[in-house]
C-alpha cells in the first residue's frame, strides 16, 4: 500500500505534468495561487491540486496559537512537501474554511480590493514601480507586472539558460509578465481578460515549468506584498474589524509547520 508522502509526490507530478498543457490550466491555477501568494511554487501547486478554493491555508498550530480558531472535527489537511526536513516528510495546511472560532477567536485580516482604496493603490504602484498617470487599477497592475518581470527577468532566464532549455528570451518574458499579471489582476478582482499565453506552448520540460512557477511565485508576490501594505492599514480604519493584537496578522510569512 502506498505511503501518504508517495500519494503525494505522485500527485505532485500529475499536477506538475499537466499545468502547463493549456492557457485554461495554466490561469485557472494562477487565480488559485494568487489567494495563497506567500507559498512557494511546489506549495502552491498542491495547494491547487487538493483543494482549488482555498482562500486562506495555515498550520494546524498556527491557526489554534494565533487565531483561536479550532480545526473542524473530520478536516482534511492539505499535503505539502515539508522542505526544512532532513529527509522526505510532509506538513499540512488548513484552509480557513476547516476551521471555527472559539471564545479566543482573533480576526484573521484577509485583505479585498473595494473601490475606495483604489488611488492610494495606484498612487503607490506608481510611485514604487516608478511610472505615471495610470488611467485605472487594471492598468496600475499591468504596468506594475511589466516592471517586476523586467527587472527580475535577468537572473530567472539566465538560471533556465543555463540548464540548456531552448526557450528564447522573448517567449520567456512574454509568459512571465502575463502570468505575473494574472496573479495580481485575479487577487484584486480586476477583469483579466486580454493577456497573452501563447508562449506558453513552449514550458513543457520540467526546468521550464520548474522556472517558469517559481518565478511567477516569487515575483507576483512582491507586488501583492506591495499592495497589501497599502491595503490592509486602509481597510482596517475602514471597518475596524482587524484584530489590534501584534503579531497576529495572516500576511506574515507562513512559517514551517509539522502536523
Amino acid at each position: 500500500m502506498a505511503s501518504k508522502l508517495q500519494i503525494i509526490t505522485q500527485l505532485y507530478n500529475h499536477q506538475f505534468g499537466q499545468i502547463t498543457q493549456s492557457p485554461a490550466e495554466w490561469t485557472a491555477f494562477l487565480q488559485a495561487a494568487a489567494h495563497n501568494y506567500k507559498l512557494p511554487f511546489d506549495e502552491q501547486l498542491l495547494v491547487y491540486a487538493q483543494r482549488p478554493h482555498a482562500t486562506a491555508v495555515l498550520g494546524f498550530d498556527r491557526w489554534n496559537e494565533q487565531f483561536g480558531r479550532r480545526i473542524n472535527p473530520g478536516a482534511t489537511g492539505i499535503a505539502v512537501f515539508d522542505r526544512s526536513a532532513a529527509r522526505p516528510r510532509l506538513k499540512y495546511y488548513f484552509d480557513i474554511n476547516d476551521t471555527h472560532e472559539t471564545l479566543f477567536s482573533q480576526p484573521v485580516p484577509l485583505w479585498e480590493m473595494q473601490p475606495e482604496l483604489v488611488p492610494d493603490v495606484v498612487e503607490h504602484l506608481e510611485n514604487i514601480y516608478d511610472f505615471e498617470d495610470s488611467e485605472s487599477l487594471a492598468a496600475a497592475l499591468l504596468s506594475a507586472a511589466d516592471t517586476l518581470a523586467t527587472d527580475n527577468l535577468p537572473d530567472y532566464y539566465e538560471q533556465l539558460a543555463e540548464m540548456g532549455v531552448g526557450i528564447d528570451e522573448a517567449s520567456y518574458f512574454s509568459a512571465l509578465k502575463s502570468s505575473v499579471a494574472y496573479m495580481l489582476l485575479s487577487r484584486c478582482g480586476v477583469d483579466m481578460e486580454g493577456l497573452s499565453f501563447e508562449p506558453l506552448a513552449l514550458f513543457s520540460a520540467p526546468a521550464a515549468v520548474t522556472s517558469l512557477g517559481g518565478a511567477t511565485s516569487a515575483i507576483a508576490e512582491m507586488g501583492l506584498r506591495e499592495i497589501a501594505a497599502v491595503v490592509v492599514p486602509l481597510q482596517k480604519n475602514m471597518f475596524r474589524t482587524f484584530d489590534e493584537t501584534p503579531g497576529a496578522s495572516y500576511n506574515e510569512t507562513i512559517p514551517a509547520v509539522v502536523r
